[in-house]
């Protein structure tokens, strides 16, 4: 696993395919045009289309609606190179099942040309990804590489990380 980009409110990091993108506070406009950057390079690179999971921790803040239209611009852009995509909302009680269940609306309206699921944890994003993905990942594949990239912006936060 290769991080791309961290600091106090995120973490990328790409290993042969998979993107993985962790929202720990806000979600900014350069973030999303960092995280373009980076989709934009894993895709170049790859093979073969690439499998995305994004994990919001129970931390982070609903991104405004700008920043809402540019992640939607994004998918819609990369949208033939994605096999799967699976994103995260943490945490427990009414506020994140709530989250959930908005999320999966809109999904449902702005469909995507891929599979694309709203998940409660990384375990059970991480098996319906492997199950998607033609056999390149495995579920704990997926929990591995995610434990380096947070380790990254745990790091990052704590102001130990060096870039």
């Amino acid at each position: 696993m290769k991080v791309e980009a961290v600091d106090r409110d995120h973490a990328i990091g790409t290993s042969e395919g998979l993107l993985l993108c962790v929202w720990r506070l806000q979600t900014t406009p350069e973030a999303i045009s960092e995280l373009t950057g980076i989709v934009t390079r894993l895709i170049a690179k790859s093979s073969d289309r690439i499998i995305m999971l994004t994990v919001v921790e129970t931390t982070a803040d609903m991104p405004d609606a700008p920043v809402r239209n540019a992640l939607a611009a994004l998918f819609h852009r990369v949208a033939p190179s994605v096999i799967a995509s699976a994103l995260v909302f943490e945490g427990t009680g009414f506020k994140a099942a709530t989250v959930r269940a908005l999320t999966t609306t809109l999904n449902m309206v702005t469909r995507q040309p891929f599979p694309h699921k709203v998940f409660a944890t990384v375990s059970e994003a991480s098996t319906w990804l492997a199950a998607r993905t033609e056999g390149r990942i495995t579920g704990g594949t997926v929990s591995g590489e995610l434990a380096g990239v947070r380790a990254a912006l745990d790091s990052r936060t704590q102001g130990t990380l060096q870039i």
